[in-house]
C-alpha cells in the first residue's frame, strides 16, 4: 500500500496509479449509474407499445411449455400484426410455491396481460382479485369468429377448476382461466410382475390390473418382496407414492373436503348454524375417514410407512432411476404425463 505524508500534494496521476479515484468522480459515476438504471426501468415497464406502434401483450409462460411456443407466438403475430407478444419466464418458483413474482408485479402495477398458471391455485388468486373474470369476454364473442373460444368443447370439470365464485348460495361464478391441458391420474401396473403372481386373464393371456380397493391391497401384498433382513426390495403399492393424495381416495369413497350443498350443522356451543356451499370443512365425514383408514391399512400391509421410507425417498428420481421404471415399485398412481417417461425409458 502506498502512503502519503500529511500535507503532501496528491496529483491525479498518483491517485490513478494507486488504484483510487477522487471522491467527486465516484459520486458522478454513482449518479450516472442511478440515472441509467432508472431510465432502463422506466423503459422496461413501458411495454404498452413498441417502436413501430404495435400493442404489446406481456405473456408469462411456464416450465411446461416446449419450444413450439415460439412458433405459436410467431403465428399469432403474423395473423394479428397489430400485436407484439413479449414472453417472460416462469411465474412461480415451482408448481405449489407462492407466486411471489406475480405478487410483486401486481403490487407494482405492471402485471402481465396473460399468464400460464396452476389450475388448483386459480380460485385462491381469483378471490384476491388478481385475475380478470373472462366470462363477459367469452359471452361477447361473435359467433362468426373462427377463433372463438367455445367452453362447451372443453371437459366441464376442466372449466370448473378454472372457475371461482365467492362462498355463498347466490354467488356468480366467473371463469378466470382457459384450460390448456388435462391432468389425469392413472393406476400404472407392471405387466410382467402381474403375470408373476398369476393375475392374468385366462382367455386373452393379458395381465389384469386391480379394479377395487380390496384387489389393490391383495395385489400389493403379493407383489411386495423383502430380503433376508426384512427390507423391502420390491414394493407392491404405496398410497402416496407417485402423484397420489388423500383427496383422490376420499372422492372415490364419495367424500368431500367442503360441503357441496347448503347444510345446517351445530357450532361449538351446540347451536345450529346454516352453512352455504363450500363454507364448512367436512374432512371428518365417514367417507373421508374410510379413505384415510384404507391408506393406513395399505402401508400396514407392507410393514408400515417407515418400512418403505427408503423406497419413497426415490419419489423424485426420474428417467431410468424411476423406481417404477426400474421395477422396484410394481404399481403406482401418477399423472398421464408419466406415459412419456415410460415410453422413453421402458418401452
Amino acid at each position: 500500500m502506498r502512503h502519503f505524508s500529511p500535507g503532501a500534494a496528491i496529483t491525479r496521476r498518483q491517485l490513478l496509479r494507486s488504484g483510487q479515484i477522487p471522491l467527486w468522480m465516484a459520486i458522478c459515476l454513482l449518479v450516472a449509474l442511478i440515472v441509467a438504471v432508472a431510465i432502463w426501468t422506466i423503459r422496461s415497464a413501458d411495454t404498452g407499445h413498441t417502436a413501430d406502434g404495435r400493442q404489446t401483450i406481456v405473456f408469462w409462460g411456464g416450465s411446461g411449455l416446449g419450444d413450439d411456443i415460439y412458433t405459436i407466438i410467431r403465428q399469432f403475430e403474423n395473423e394479428n400484426p397489430q400485436y407484439k407478444v413479449v414472453m417472460g419466464t416462469a411465474a412461480a418458483r415451482d408448481l405449489t410455491g407462492d407466486a411471489q413474482r406475480l405478487l410483486c408485479a401486481i403490487a407494482g402495477e405492471v402485471p402481465p396481460d396473460v399468464i400460464i398458471f396452476d389450475r388448483f391455485a386459480i380460485g385462491e388468486w381469483a378471490s384476491r382479485k388478481a385475475f380478470t373474470d373472462l366470462k363477459p369476454y367469452l359471452d361477447a364473442q361473435p359467433a362468426s369468429d373462427p377463433n372463438r373460444i367455445d367452453v362447451s368443447e372443453y371437459y366441464p370439470w376442466a372449466i370448473s377448476e378454472a372457475s371461482y365464485a365467492p362462498p355463498g348460495e347466490n354467488a356468480q361464478v366467473g371463469i378466470y382461466g382457459i384450460p390448456s391441458g388435462a391432468d389425469i391420474r392413472v393406476l400404472y401396473s407392471n405387466a410382467d410382475q402381474l403375470r408373476q403372481i398369476g393375475k392374468v386373464d385366462p382367455k386373452t393371456g393379458e395381465p389384469v390390473p386391480p379394479r377395487t380397493w380390496k384387489e389393490l391391497r391383495d395385489y400389493s401384498r403379493q407383489l411386495t418382496i423383502k430380503d433376508n433382513r426384512g427390507n423391502i426390495s420390491r414394493m407392491g403399492f404405496a398410497p402416496n407414492y407417485g402423484n397420489s393424495w388423500l383427496y383422490l381416495y376420499a372422492w372415490q369413497a364419495g367424500g368431500e373436503f367442503l360441503n357441496s350443498r347448503p347444510i345446517d350443522a351445530p357450532d361449538a356451543s351446540g347451536a345450529m348454524v346454516h352453512h352455504p356451499p363450500n363454507t364448512l370443512v367436512t374432512m371428518d365425514q365417514p367417507q373421508v375417514a374410510r379413505a384415510l383408514r384404507f391408506m393406513a391399512e395399505c402401508y400396514d400391509d407392507v410393514g408400515g410407512a417407515s418400512a418403505i421410507a427408503t423406497e419413497t425417498s426415490y419419489r423424485q428420481a426420474h428417467g431410468a432411476l424411476d423406481p417404477f421404471v426400474s421395477g422396484r415399485v410394481s404399481m403406482k398412481i401418477d399423472g398421464d404425463w408419466s406415459l412419456k417417461s415410460i415410453a422413453e425409458w421402458k418401452p
